[in-house]
């Protein structure tokens, strides 16, 4: 898997995972700002592994979960 294949793979997890919640609702509870959140969800940002646990945690899932290791 390249990294683009995993920046577009976690991308498209993100989306599906917030759903219809908000991209504020979401950055809140992740803490950051709905613009990251959002480059995220476009492919355009990779986050860390302390900023994709607090992800996991707004997102309700573990991290397994949303890089798709248990998907």
């Amino acid at each position: 898997m390249t990294d683009d294949d995993v920046r577009v793979h976690l991308a498209g997890r993100v989306r599906q995972l917030r759903g219809k919640r908000t991209l504020q609702s979401v950055a809140d509870a992740a803490g950051t700002y709905p613009a990251s959140l959002s480059k995220i969800e476009r492919g355009q940002l990779v986050p860390g592994s302390l900023f994709l646990r607090r992800l996991a945690i707004a997102l309700g899932c573990s991290t397994d979960d949303l890089v798709g290791l248990r998907h």
